[in-house]
């Protein structure tokens, strides 16, 4: 965020701030021959949004298919924000799905990282053994979802 911002006559600045821990911070906005003037702004943990190119999570997968998912930074506005630095969300499967990297290679993964400026980033869901398949992700600085899958053979 910068430290200060120079607006040129009849026009308006932007700029966004960056949350860099939870609670409650005051701005303050001051200006030769302006009178000053504050608002607060309330951090919280920010919102994890995962879609698959058909929008939403799927809801089954076969044993040995992959699904590609797309992980998203929400804020507490739940509209897609960048992240500040590179950021890393953990990946936790139970026994009957693993993620996966989806390259050539396609390894599996234990976890996705939002690079710096970033609005999200790409994996894949891989079906290993029938039943019903769960997995959380999280991050410190995001509340954690968890979510379920039904994997067929």
């Amino acid at each position: 965020m910068p430290v200060s911002v120079t607006i040129r006559a009849g026009s308006a600045a932007t700029f966004e701030i960056a949350g860099t821990s939870a609670g409650t911070d005051t701005l303050v906005a001051t200006a030769p021959g302006y009178r000053p003037d504050t608002v607060s702004t309330v951090v919280s943990k920010g919102l994890i949004y995962l879609v698959d190119t058909l929008y939403l999570v799927p809801s089954s997968v076969r044993v040995q298919d992959s699904v590609p998912i797309y992980l998203a930074p929400l804020g507490p506005d739940s509209a897609i924000r960048p992240v500040v630095a590179a950021t890393t969300f953990t990946l936790t499967p139970n026994a009957r799905i693993q993620f996966v990297s989806g390259d050539t290679a396609s390894t599996v993964i234990t976890s996705v990282t939002i690079p710096a400026d970033g609005t999200g980033a790409s994996f894949w869901i891989k079906g290993v053994s029938p039943g019903t398949g769960s997995f959380t992700v999280s991050h410190p600085d995001y509340q954690t979802v968890t979510f379920s899958i039904t994997v067929s053979p």
